[in-house]
């Protein structure tokens, strides 16, 4: 609570900037200092041409075999209203604030970048792929080559035309040397070059018939979708994008201060929607008393709150926005595929510490029943591959202590539960208490350690990963991805970020999958590789939570986007209330 008046004084000062700036001709935006940061061949292949459209059961996986319709840029209506006043939302946390999104994992530009910039292929509010910065896409008839026709007319803040330069200089910098983001690897293997075919028409090409592509340039993946500026980067270089970003998106950023705020202006030149409020402010607000306490007073109009919240925000006459499948909350087991990990690398020991946790009671009690039991760590119904046939874990004590007597742990162990901030999931540390709880009535003493998103991203990136964290584990709000692809891969790929597998079987099948047209053959493929990953326990989830945010009294209505944990992605679409 004590953080509050020096926030306030925070907003004040921040609004005076903001009149400055508004009273001027041009905008100047200003940031404090970010990470420094210091192309790919082409290939001729066949013209893009309509494909049949594949029958399976589950999400939109159809939509990333079959051309889209071109649709024209309407013209924006005369009675659309000028952005006006001020939309202050508060968050748990902005992570990293990194604005230079090759050089972070995917959540960090999401939440800082999501208002900024605009995808190749967009989503529409049922977390189905549609028109974004392409109009339409079609994959070749030998199934190497995807062909996206651009929408014309958009431009980047700066005034500079979008074109298919742009998407070739994009994909080619998350391709290269000093991409750190979560699916570059991904990228660098499946793709072969990226080709301007014309001023509004690009070709990527790759090394096999990666049927999903698609997904893998929309906000349901990762950041490298985010269209760059190409003539932009050239003149002032990576360092000065990464202090004044430019993008396409329906809002500017102004400023930001690291660990406080960031300060954004609507784009009224906006191709889409353009925002009805004219200045967003995102402030990182830790304490969620606070958080709630700004609401109240108007000070915020809109907080991400924790599921134990949702009734006294409700009660206090707020209205309460709800993402689902959105999140798994999981326990993800480090290294448990190398001796070196002890305990863990022993599947009785990881499918005990899976049957002591009673996921039903942390669904009801822990979260409210606003979650339910999950099974597959990745997994959620609206993802590619998606298995109903695959059950949580049931609550087990007694057959938990008989595996780990099987193991030679008949008087358990010790593991270190690391648990860390996640933009949008503020009950991981108690999911971390609540676990380590239940492990402890079968012996095993876990101990608690919290620590922030970089300490625990530079350990498991690390290659060998250290020995403190081998063996151990962690609480983790695990991202649910359109195709899923790139998710499996991210954690059970042994050439991967997390690696918590080595095993030949999966490695081929999500190669597979990344060569393969057909996505019904896509998702039987990460249907068998999820078995395979569900049988072994190299981690768990516990429940699948909803995704809560409380609205103030002077908005309207925020249009939620299904399966897309990303609030900030979702800010133009407010509307003050009536």
């Amino acid at each position: 609570m004590s953080r509050l008046p020096k926030i306030m004084l925070g907003v004040v000062a921040l609004a005076l900037i903001l009149a400055l700036v508004a009273s001027a001709c041009t905008s100047n935006p200003t940031a404090t200092p970010a990470p420094t940061a210091t192309s790919a061949p082409t290939a001729t292949r066949p013209a893009a041409t309509a494909v049949p459209t594949p029958t399976i059961a589950g999400p939109s996986a159809t939509a990333t075999a079959t051309p889209v319709p071109a649709t024209p840029t309407p013209a924006p209506p005369t009675a659309v209203p000028k952005p006006t006043g001020t939309f202050t939302l508060a968050l748990n946390t902005l992570l990293a604030q990194t604005f230079d999104p090759r050089l972070a994992a995917s959540t960090d530009p999401q939440t800082n970048l999501g208002p900024v910039m605009d995808y190749l292929v967009g989503v529409d509010n049922d977390g189905k792929l549609a028109p974004g910065l392409s109009t339409s896409w079609a994959i070749a008839p030998d199934g190497l080559s995807w062909t996206f026709k651009l929408r014309q007319g958009v431009k980047f803040h700066n005034g500079d035309e979008f074109t298919a330069d742009d998407v070739k200089f994009t994909l080619d910098s998350f391709m290269g040397p000093d991409s750190k983001s979560s699916f570059a690897a991904s990228f660098r293997a499946g793709i072969a070059g990226v080709e301007v075919v014309d001023k509004y028409t690009v070709k990527v090409n790759t090394k096999g018939a990666w049927g999903v592509f698609p997904y893998a340039v929309s906000p349901l993946e990762g950041v490298e979708g985010m269209m760059l500026p190409k003539n932009y980067i050239d003149k002032v270089g990576w360092k000065d994008f990464a202090k004044k970003p430019v993008g396409t998106g329906p809002w500017k950023l102004v400023s930001y201060e690291v660990g406080v705020s960031n300060i954004y202006e609507a784009n009224e030149g906006y191709w889409g929607q353009v925002p009805r409020f004219k200045t967003l402010k995102m402030f990182q607000i830790p304490e969620e008393s606070t958080r709630i306490a700004m609401l109240k007073k108007g000070e915020a109009d809109a907080i991400d709150i924790s599921i134990s919240s949702k009734k006294q925000v409700a009660d206090a006459g707020f209205k309460v926005k709800t993402i689902s499948d959105a999140w798994n909350h999981s326990i993800v087991l480090y290294g448990s595929a190398l001796p070196a990990a002890g305990p863990t690398y022993k599947k009785e020991v990881r499918q005990a510490l899976s049957l002591a946790v009673n996921r039903d009671e942390v669904a009801k009690f822990i979260y409210d029943g606003d979650a339910v039991p999950g099974a597959q760590q990745t997994l959620t119904p609206v993802t590619l591959g998606f298995d109903p046939n695959l059950k949580p874990d049931p609550y087990d004590v007694n057959k938990a202590k008989q595996l780990l007597k099987d193991a030679g742990y008949e008087n358990g162990f010790s593991i270190n539960l690391y648990t860390f901030p996640q933009a949008g999931n503020p009950e991981l540390g108690r999911l971390a208490e609540v676990v380590a709880g239940y492990w402890d009535k079968i012996g095993v003493k876990a101990t608690i350690i919290p620590i922030d998103l970089a300490g625990m991203r530079a350990m498991y990136n690390a290659k060998p990963q250290p020995d403190k964290l081998v063996g151990q584990a962690s609480t983790f709000a695990l991202i649910q991805r359109g195709s899923s692809i790139n998710q499996m891969r991210l954690l059970y790929h042994s050439q991967d970020v997390f690696r918590i597998d080595q095993n030949p079987e999966v490695d081929k099948l999500l190669d597979d999958s990344l060569k393969e047209p057909d996505a019904k053959k896509v998702d039987e493929n990460i249907r068998k590789a999820a078995r395979i990953e569900f049988d072994d326990a190299r981690g768990f989830s516990v429940v699948r939570p909803n995704m809560l945010l409380g609205l103030g009294k002077n908005v309207g209505d925020i249009q939620v986007i299904k399966g897309l944990p990303n609030w900030t992605k979702m800010m133009a679409s407010a509307t003050p209330a009536k």
